[in-house]
């Protein structure tokens, strides 16, 4: 039996087989769906795939130094709308750190 989704959660359901010349049996099935829709294509420039999770790196930027932008992407392959909440941290202080910023 193979199990698909495009939404995470709690699914319960009951599977019937019906074999010739038996009567019909009620298998139940139940399974959770836990992680993330949100995906990040792969091939952005600047992104480094060595980190977990992937890393953005932005250089130092100098007080009254002009705008800097970087365009990143992500996708929602899931069925509702998010909210993303954006962070940016140093790496020196991520690696230094044993607290997850990742959660």
């Amino acid at each position: 039996v193979s199990m698909f989704n495009n939404i995470c959660g709690k699914f319960e359901d009951t599977i019937i087989s019906n074999i010739k010349g038996l009567p019909p049996t009620e298998i139940p099935v139940s399974m959770t769906i836990k992680g993330s829709p949100i995906i990040i294509p792969p091939n952005q420039v600047g992104l480094h795939y060595r980190y977990d999770p992937p890393t953005l790196v932005v250089p130092s930027i100098v007080k009254g130094a002009p705008i800097m932008k970087k365009n990143f992407k992500i996708r929602n392959t899931g069925i509702k709308d998010v909210n993303v909440e954006w962070k940016i941290y140093d790496m020196e202080d991520v690696k230094k750190s044993t607290k997850d910023f990742f959660v």
